[in-house]
């Protein structure tokens, strides 16, 4: 019984290299928010000279206030004013976190399942499963992260555009159920694995 869901071994290679990719993913991720939080606006261009990083303000306000910051170097002066007060840079630091951090636990969470199910050291799925279900409530709390942070950072940057202060929010409804379907699914895959677990052990404990 032990070995029974253990892959076989070119499965488990293979696995072991999909593992590998998961993980990579999520620490990049984890570079990349730890970025994000430090210079919100970085964006990096490579070319034949190189690669050089800006941090242009402007794609960092929210798309509404875009075109009066455009127009009017007073506004941009003053919005750059906003963004360096340290409250602000913390607000939006805690809004890459948020953002950033539940898709990292996902990458994660994943390439520590499939390491654990490509293990072939007995009870693999068993060992794996835990790791499942950290991945689904990961999939779940990524799915919603994005129009919390969206609304979230927009009202921090606000006040610092000639809009001024006010509520917001910002919501992809298309993408947002998407994502809360495939997170849904995953959950509901990871419940039916533990239940059918829990059944074979069942059966397997009167025989």
């Amino acid at each position: 019984m032990l070995d029974t869901y253990s892959l076989s071994p070119r499965r488990a290679r293979i696995v072991r290299l999909a593992a590998a990719l998961f993980l990579l993913v999520g620490l990049v991720s984890l570079v990349g928010t730890a970025v994000s939080m430090a210079r919100p606006a970085l964006s990096v261009r490579c070319g034949a000279a190189g690669c050089t990083g800006r941090t242009p303000l402007i794609d960092l306000a929210p798309e509404d206030a875009r075109p009066a910051l455009a127009a009017s170097r007073t506004a941009q002066a003053a919005f750059a004013h906003h963004v360096a007060r340290p409250i602000v840079r913390a607000g939006l630091a805690a809004t890459q976190l948020i953002r950033g951090l539940p898709f990292a636990a996902l990458m994660l969470a994943v390439g520590l399942a499939l390491r654990r199910l490509a293990a072939r050291v007995g009870d693999d799925l068993a060992q794996a499963l835990p790791w499942l279900r950290r991945a689904a409530l990961a999939a779940l709390v990524a799915a919603i992260a994005p129009p919390v942070t969206d609304s979230l950072s927009a009202m921090i940057l606000f006040p610092g555009t000639p809009s001024g202060a006010m509520w917001y929010l910002e919501v992809d409804f298309l993408r947002l159920a998407c994502d809360l379907l495939l997170a849904l699914a995953a959950v509901a895959v990871a419940w039916a694995i533990d239940a059918g677990g829990r059944a074979e052990r069942d059966v397997a404990s009167f025989v």
